[in-house]
């Protein structure tokens, strides 16, 4: 039982946490977790349901209506410090943080390979997994917030409507499982309208997934002009689009998962925890092939925006213009991992001016210094002639805007001899 005002009741997976509790209570507990600016929100039926089966369990009980609580890496570490447990990656804890010693007791772990009997381990199965889809759904708004992008626009998009209908099923499965959170229960008519629909959803996860890995093989041109087109191209929204499209399609995957355990809970829980062990293998395994794509894509994008000398000698400013959309690009990569979770490296580029290039390319072979030579002049002629082609077209538009102009007023007057012609007599 919770007696002390100060006492916070949690139930902790490495995806976040449950906490119930005063208010002051739990803004405590946040500010000594370094995690206040991260506030406690409100929960569903479903998960209150939950929350209260497993804490009846560990003798546990509150008065309170548990709150979401994301965690950070940091957040999480600290937390088992005050408890002093490790928590496996598919299990629980349930436990009272005592506002008077600051630590979490009346600790009982809830492991998916222990010993509890079928209910409990259900119970424990949809929960983790619950709060699994609840930290995908926190990344993903944190990630269209980050990128500055409306997730409703890219889901229109006619790109994202090539790999499927992903907008229909976004909307399907969040109606569900909006439903499902409200009641706690799915109903056999909400189930019929999101059954079937995983083949739909791994097909399109791998072909927005293909999307990206073409755009890395892209940056590989051969030549300086294909791979300053692909940067651009890149960097000018395939890149944001596919890492946004990619989270958003595995959160419907997960939340399809989370709903197909509610089903089984209610007509078969024998068979939740092989169910919802084989949905955490199937994320981890998307999550593998995800960071191998985007470590690939960044490693494209480090590659392509490596100028070389005689590349930044021969084309100034489009080389600029390459390392900054190649940056642009990586800090997108940047961002999506940070939010994300994901390991992976983003190549970092090098600015140097272009004297300096030009030093360091006086450095190199006779050949290369006498390419770049023959290569500036025909550039900065190619310049001056466009120069000049621009010019002569201004003249030849100003001179057709006067004729016109004249031709609208009336005929020309006729034009007077000449200073020579008035000084001698007209001839008969």
């Amino acid at each position: 039982m919770i007696h002390d005002p100060g006492d916070v009741e949690i139930v902790l997976s490495e995806n976040g946490a449950l906490v119930a509790g005063p208010d002051e209570a739990v803004k405590t507990l946040l500010a000594r977790l370094e995690i206040q600016h991260t506030p406690a929100e409100p929960v569903g039926q479903s998960v209150k349901n939950m929350f209260a089966d497993l804490t009846s369990a560990a003798a546990l009980t509150s008065a309170f209506d548990p709150k979401w609580v994301r965690m950070t890496s940091e957040s999480y570490g600290r937390m088992q410090e005050l408890g002093g447990f490790q928590l496996s990656a598919d299990g629980l804890i349930s436990g009272v943080l005592r506002g008077d010693t600051g630590r979490i007791d009346s600790i009982l772990k809830f492991d998916l390979a222990g010993g509890m009997n079928p209910a409990i381990l259900a119970q424990t199965a949809a929960l983790a997994q619950t709060m699994a889809l609840r930290q995908a759904i926190d990344q993903l708004q944190s990630l269209v917030e980050t990128m500055d992008v409306k997730l409703d626009h890219l889901l229109e998009d006619n790109r994202t409507a090539a790999i499927g209908d992903v907008q229909g099923l976004t909307h399907v499965l969040t109606r569900a499982y909006s439903m499902y959170e409200k009641t706690g229960r799915i109903s056999d008519t909400a189930w019929s309208q999101i059954a079937g629909h995983a083949s739909a959803l791994a097909r399109a996860e791998a072909k927005a997934r293909g999307h990206l890995e073409s755009v890395a093989a892209s940056l590989a041109g051969q030549t300086f002009s294909d791979r300053a087109d692909a940067v651009h191209r890149a960097a000018d929204g395939e890149v944001q689009h596919w890492l946004v499209i990619l989270a958003a399609v595995d959160v419907n995957q997960q939340r399809l998962d989370v709903l197909e355990v509610a089903h089984l809970r209610e007509r078969d829980a024998d068979a939740v925890v092989a169910h919802a062990e084989a949905a955490r293998t199937s994320l981890e395994e998307r999550r593998r092939l995800l960071t191998d794509t985007v470590q690939r894509l960044s490693g494209a994008l480090a590659v392509a925006g490596d100028v070389s000398d005689a590349n930044r000698v021969r084309n100034p400013l489009r080389s600029r213009k390459l390392i900054q959309e190649a940056e642009h690009a990586l800090s997108l990569v940047s961002a999506f991992a940070d939010v994300t979770g994901i390991d992976v490296t983003a190549g970092e580029l090098e600015r140097e001016p272009w004297r300096k290039s030009v030093a360091d390319l006086a450095k190199g072979t006779v050949t290369e210094v006498k390419a770049v030579a023959v290569a500036v002049p025909k550039e900065i002629s190619r310049r001056r002639e466009e120069s000049l082609i621009r010019k002569v077209n201004e003249i030849t538009e100003r001179r057709a805007l006067a004729e016109n102009s004249s031709d609208a007023t009336g005929p020309a007057a006729e034009p007077r001899e000449d200073s020579e012609n008035r000084g001698n007599p007209a001839t008969t």
